[in-house]
């Protein structure tokens, strides 16, 4: 059993604990570096064998190992490789279609032009369709051979025009000129008021009347009668026509007494 490495200093653990894991992401990285290395081997190797090529881009994909040196795995694709996105798609679903064809016990295509033909057939017939071509091609099928075995289904019939009879013709009243007056235009509802909470309004006006009446008792009689007479007559107006909506309340509230 190992003995454990006895620490009397914080610091000295933890530095050990770092280097420790410094090492270990080294190492991790050095590893995917050595893997990316091995598989651009393969594409560089294996332009002329779309397989290799497509399962060494996939797995770049799928892992991640593009990220050392590229941000994206498009841009990964174009600056280390020229290859434009859908290139590099088509040389994925390519080889997912031999894995899938060798997934059945069929033997798988060949070339990129038999994998790229039979794409675009639809999953659930491709095994058929590429089952179909090698017997009718004795076991030497080409694109060719897989678009004349598949054959998509055509578009639906449209229906044919009906021609019209004299019997569909539309009788007299049916050809009445329409009414060209205009509609009449409906007048504006008008505006409703809003609905006045009376105890609340009430209750307000009173506290104004007393708080007025409190302010005017202040006011001494003989400098009232030392304004000059039109600003008299404005004040007098004034109390006179809020006088008048008192007295309209307070009958109001005298009638049910």
């Amino acid at each position: 059993m190992t003995e454990p490495i006895p620490y009397t200093d914080t610091d000295e653990f933890l530095d050990d604990a770092y280097d420790s894991l410094v090492d270990t992401e080294d190492a991790e990285e050095s590893a995917e570096l050595a893997r990316l290395a091995e598989l651009e081997t393969v594409i560089d190797r294996g332009l002329t064998s779309f397989r290799e090529v497509g399962e060494a881009l996939t797995e770049v994909r799928d892992s991640g190992l593009y990220r050392h040196g590229h941000g994206t795995f498009e841009e990964y694709c174009a600056e280390r490789w020229q290859l434009s996105r859908p290139r590099v798609y088509q040389l994925i679903d390519a080889v997912s279609v031999v894995s899938t064809m060798v997934d059945t016990g069929l033997p798988a295509p060949t070339n990129e032009r038999q994998a790229r033909e039979l794409a675009r057939v639809p999953e659930s017939q491709r095994a058929e369709v590429w089952e179909e071509t090698l017997a009718r091609t004795e076991g030497k099928p080409t694109a060719a051979a897989i678009r004349e075995t598949y054959s998509p289904p055509a578009p639906a019939p449209q229906p044919e025009p009906v021609a019209s009879t004299d019997a569909d013709l539309l009788d007299g009243q049916d050809w009445a000129p329409a009414n060209t007056s205009p509609a009449p235009v409906a007048e504006p509802a008008p505006p409703r008021k809003p609905p006045v909470n009376v105890v609340r309004t009430v209750i307000g006006a009173l506290a104004d009347i007393d708080r007025g009446r409190r302010s005017l008792d202040r006011i001494d009689t003989n400098r009232l009668t030392q304004q000059d007479a039109e600003t008299r007559r404005m004040w007098a107006a004034g109390l006179d026509e809020h006088l008048d909506a008192l007295h309209r309340v307070l009958a109001s509230l005298k009638a049910d007494s």
